[in-house]
């Protein structure tokens, strides 16, 4: 529908909604194209602009060139008036989701979902991947301008089902969350650690962590504090280090130090 008097462009739209600290609604932005938008992700950066991503199944940018196929991944830069600044949209042939992202001090902003590309080579980028075999998870630094290209992208995957689902950066280092297929039982939850320092990091993570049982874990967040210790978050099926299940899904909560050891 047309939230807050907005229009509504066909199908589901994204929608951006601003509060105060009082809780005071102080504007509502809509957007999208005759077919599904869906908004995953929002991250701020240091002057208070705001940037959101998701997937579109159209032409989000208004140029139906720019819609790749299936899903694509969109980022949008509004200000913190709620003025929209510029939109990007990326991805293949095939399904592109971003879920997560993250904007570090300098500027840059990093996200991460999944996708079914193979190659994984989105227009105009120097990067033309391999997807190993199914949904790989990805992390792809963009610069805060549409006009360019994205700065680097990495995939992470197996024969196996991979979705990458939040991403958080501290001064040297990125975490990535999210889960796989291909460990144990059901899906596991990963925790992987990329550097961000220089041009185009190894797609090899530095280290990567899995949270598992038989049945069935899921990481949904992920928290860096300076470069010290990383929080993961999800749900879990089973009982995670000894923990007891509640019954069904449970909420799970992981302590590593920087090195990848378990607190």
């Amino acid at each position: 529908g047309g939230l807050d008097n907005n229009t509504n462009s066909g199908d589901k739209d994204i929608f951006l909604v601003k509060y105060n600290s009082s809780g005071t609604r102080q504007w509502t932005q809509q957007l999208g194209t005759s077919s599904e938008d869906v908004g995953y992700g929002v991250a701020l950066n240091s002057t208070g602009d705001i940037f959101v991503t998701g997937a579109t199944y159209g032409a989000l940018t208004g140029t139906g060139s720019d819609y790749k196929g299936s899903s694509d991944i969109f980022l949008v830069k509004y200000n913190s008036d709620g003025a929209k600044q510029w939109t990007k949209q990326l991805g293949t042939a095939s399904e592109d989701v971003a879920y997560g992202l993250t904007v570090d001090s300098d500027g840059y902003i990093y996200l991460t979902g999944y996708t079914k590309g193979n190659p994984w080579n989105l227009t105009g980028n120097p990067d033309n991947e391999t997807n190993s075999g199914n949904t790989d998870a990805f992390l792809l630094k963009h610069y805060d301008n549409s006009s360019q290209t994205p700065h680097w992208t990495i995939l992470l995957g197996t024969t196996s089902a991979e979705v990458g689902r939040s991403v958080t950066v501290d001064s040297t280092n990125l975490y990535l969350t999210g889960d796989n297929s291909s460990t144990s039982g059901d899906y596991d939850a990963f925790l992987a650690k990329y550097s961000s320092s220089g041009n185009d990091p190894s797609n090899t993570p530095t280290w990567i962590r899995y949270m598992s049982t038989s049945s069935g874990e899921y990481g949904y967040g992920v928290a860096a504090y300076t470069n010290t210790f990383i929080y993961a978050v999800g749900n879990t099926g089973g009982e995670l280090d000894n923990n007891t299940n509640s019954g069904l899904q449970d909420v799970f909560i992981f302590k590593y130090n920087s090195s990848g050891t378990k607190q």
